[in-house]
């Protein structure tokens, strides 16, 4: 078989394009070293084709993930800021010196409602995120005693009137990841066919 150079990702780089919710471009820089084993950088772009030794590295579309979110809780009438909690997906947090649990149940990465109230999001990109959060108190209660929507650095334009606090996202911790796909150019000796994972 046809044996690739070694290959390491250092960087995968996301270019927002101004005035548009779609990426300008997403880059990996790769540091590759060849068959006399002697390591060079690479630059690899969408649309634009990486040929090395007898393959050719294509760089597929990424994929954020939420790895948590920093929320902060205020208070409902002066909003003061009382209590700080780092949630992940499906997991719950107990509020310091609050008697209560906050769940982050769903990230919607570009929040919008459509006409029947329905959220949705308009892009895969965290444009406007928001969080579902579900508040239990008790702690280890089962059923939720509030459940809403909190935003990043902003609160919501509709106080709610059963919320015990007042949520805002004060950032979101992503990764992103992407795929580079590799394919045996023609004409070249053995076969080789395959992906490989990259992530910041």
């Amino acid at each position: 078989l046809h044996s690739f150079p070694t290959r390491r990702s250092s960087d995968l780089a996301i270019v927002q394009h101004p005035g548009t919710r779609e990426p300008e471009e997403y880059v990996s820089t790769l540091m590759v070293a060849g068959n006399d084993n002697r390591p060079a950088w690479h630059i690899l772009r969408v649309n634009r084709p990486l040929r090395l030794s007898g393959a050719t590295l294509f760089q597929m579309r990424y994929r954020p993930e939420v790895r948590y979110i920093s929320l902060v809780a205020f208070e409902p009438e002066d909003r003061t800021p009382v209590a700080r909690a780092k949630l992940a997906i499906g997991k719950r947090a107990k509020l310091p010196d609050h008697d209560i649990e906050v769940e982050l149940e769903r990230i919607v990465p570009d929040f919008a409602v459509d006409s029947n109230n329905n959220v949705f999001s308009r892009s895969r990109y965290f444009l406007n995120p928001a969080a579902k959060l579900s508040v239990y108190s008790p702690p280890g209660s089962a059923t939720p005693e509030w459940t809403g929507w909190a935003f990043k650095n902003m609160f919501p334009s509709h106080e709610p009137s059963t919320a015990p606090l007042l949520f805002v996202i004060d950032r979101a911790s992503l990764k992103y990841y992407s795929r580079i796909k590799i394919v045996k150019d023609p004409g070249a000796r053995g076969a080789y066919l395959g992906f490989f994972l990259l992530g910041t």
